[in-house]
């Protein structure tokens, strides 16, 4: 008798215990992610992450996590991602993303490259923290393939601004090159300024400088002339005209536009595109260093 009860007793308590799990995983996979933190996140936005991760509302935190389904294929630019549960309603999202260091316009799209020249991505969407390249003329584009620019100098000089700028992690809404490769950075942080670099010889040596004067920008609108930097110059001054004055005394008087040349929106992604010409240094506001008189204006140090 005693030997049957203890069975009947057992097998209630497995009955109960199965009963228990049963009801919390049915209730727990029905639960929402209803607060997703997102980190390492730099080209998509949280809303995108989400999204890309949750693909319908019937998916939940735990059915992602027991699946471990990935998003790859709807995010060409995010090489994995780790999902964790903080409590039941809960999640920590850690994206790792390709490194992404600029694109150019291509057919309406936005051709997206790496540090080493090579397209990864096209949309035609423009994400807003991947600087786009204007002035510069490209062959045929073709996917994980590096950027058709006929003169290896040119793709040189490219690459070699572009990771600059990304290593340095200076803001930059869109480059612009003209016919003699002289450069000009659209900063998006502060978006009132603009740095005419000039020429690819020593590049390094002048985002250097700029990221050291970029506190300084902060409260400023105009443009930043970095063009005759000189690494033997003593105790140099750079020249920082701001947006209204005019350009020299003894010309006609000249002012900057309060209005840039709006940038490339995913409406319109060849809003922007063109360069400034050599002979008119207005258009899209790129200037021209032989209009600049230095003393008549007021010097970033």
């Amino acid at each position: 008798m005693k030997f049957i009860k203890k069975y009947w007793l057992r097998l209630l308590l497995i009955i109960l215990l199965a009963a228990t799990l049963a009801f919390t995983v049915r209730y727990v996979s029905r639960l929402h992610v209803s607060n997703l933190i997102v980190l390492g996140n730099e080209i998509y936005t949280e809303e995108e992450i989400r999204d890309m991760i949750f693909e319908t509302d019937k998916d939940t935190l735990y059915w992602r996590i027991l699946t471990g389904r990935v998003a790859e294929k709807r995010a060409p630019l995010l090489e994995r991602y780790e999902l964790e549960a903080l409590d039941f309603k809960t999640a920590q999202v850690t994206v790792y993303e390709k490194t992404i260091v600029g694109c150019f316009v291509y057919m309406d799209h936005y051709m997206y490259f790496d540090r080493e020249g090579v397209i990864q991505e096209s949309s035609s969407k423009h994400y807003t923290n991947v600087p786009v390249v204007y002035g510069l003329e490209f062959g045929h584009v073709a996917m994980m393939q590096p950027l058709p620019v006929e003169d290896p100098k040119v793709f040189t000089y490219l690459m070699n601004l572009m990771q600059l700028i990304e290593v340095n992690n200076i803001k930059v809404e869109r480059t612009v090159y003209d016919s003699e490769l002289n450069a000009t950075l659209y900063l998006s942080d502060p978006d009132t300024v603009r740095v005419y670099m000039g020429a690819p010889e020593y590049m390094q040596d002048k985002v250097l400088l700029l990221s050291d004067i970029l506190p300084k920008l902060k409260d400023l609108s105009g443009t930043l002339y970095l063009d005759d930097y000189n690494p033997n110059s003593y105790d140099p001054k750079y020249l920082f005209k701001k947006d209204g004055e005019a350009k020299g005394s003894g010309k006609k008087s000249e002012e900057e536009p309060e209005t840039e040349t709006p940038p490339a929106t995913e409406n319109n992604p060849e809003a922007g595109n063109e360069p400034a010409a050599e002979n008119n240094p207005e258009a899209g506001n790129e200037p021209a260093a032989e209009n600049v008189p230095v003393d008549e204006n007021t010097p970033a140090e």
